[in-house]
């Protein structure tokens, strides 16, 4: 008879585990390396101040990039000559953080999401070579 309550037992067990949350696993850390493309040299971007990258010229299609959760962003630009700048805005637009340092070889950013989002990436060509190599990278981070 002892074998009965131990059998009656095991449906409560199983249905305990049920609900019990998964523990899900940290987003995975990622880099990606993209050729960027601006033909229109900006110099006007020389009096915007932090917003380097929305000067008067067509501007190029900024790189957008889904942050899974919170963590840590990289992103550079190498392989320029001359002035570039590199802006990173959220999806409304609002200006997250920069980088222009007087003709250097590369421009580089880091810095923290809070939470999961979409960042739009804009290098841009103040008076320089044409072409970029922009890396850009996500770690997470509680």
């Amino acid at each position: 008879m002892r074998r009965l309550p131990v059998i009656a037992a095991v449906p409560a067990i199983l249905a305990a585990g049920w609900f019990v949350p998964a523990q899900a696993a940290p987003p995975a850390s990622f880099t990606k390396t993209v050729t960027f493309v601006d033909n229109t040299p900006d110099p006007t971007a020389f009096f915007l101040g932090p917003e380097h990258c929305m000067g008067r010229l067509p501007a190029e299609q900024p790189v957008e990039v889904k942050i899974p959760a919170s963590g840590v962003v990289n992103v550079d630009i190498s392989g320029f000559t001359g002035e570039w700048s590199l802006m990173i805005t959220d999806q409304k637009g609002r200006v997250l953080t920069t980088a222009d340092a007087d003709a250097p070889e590369t421009e580089s950013t880091t810095f923290r999401m809070r939470r999961a989002g979409t960042i739009n990436i804009l290098p841009c060509n103040i008076a320089g070579t044409f072409e970029a190599q922009l890396t850009y990278g996500y770690t997470y981070k509680k």
